[in-house]
Order: C-alpha cells, then sequence, then structure tokens
C-alpha cells in the first residue's frame, strides 16, 4: 500500500529577541503576516519562509488577532 500524507506544521518556537520587524503585507487578494528574523537563520527550515523572513498567510477573520499579535510582540521588545 503506497500512501503519501501531507501535513501541516502543528508547532513553531522562538524568542521574540530573534524578531527584527513584524508587520501586516495587505495584497489584492489577502494578507500576510510577515516576520522579519535578527539573521537570515532564524526561520530557515519553516515552510514559508525566504531570506530571513516568515510570511504567513492570514485571512479576513483573522486580521484582528495578527494587530493583536503585533501589539504584543512590540510590546515586548520594548
Amino acid at each position: 500500500m503506497l500512501g503519501i500524507f501531507k501535513t501541516s506544521v502543528k508547532k513553531i518556537e522562538f524568542s521574540v529577541k530573534h524578531i527584527r520587524q513584524v508587520r501586516i503585507e495587505r495584497k489584492m487578494f489577502g494578507s500576510e503576516l510577515v516576520l522579519q528574523g535578527s539573521s537570515l537563520r532564524i526561520f530557515r527550515n519553516m515552510p514559508g519562509s525566504t531570506g530571513g523572513d516568515l510570511r504567513i498567510k492570514i485571512n479576513r477573520q483573522s486580521q484582528l488577532a495578527a494587530q493583536n499579535l503585533i501589539e504584543g510582540i512590540t510590546a515586548a521588545k520594548r
């Protein structure tokens, strides 16, 4: 029997101190939460990461939660 299972990431952990910048980029057909790491190696093994950035697609219902996350990260870095 041959089977291929596609799974998604269940849990990702990293320290807030490794995040340089966080923002929401609004695009024509949705938005993305963009986390910029302090180095290229922070997000290297995570799906959706390119060049030190981690991009997470967010739907319209999750935009308020993403904004709250941005505010929380910004407050923790102060």
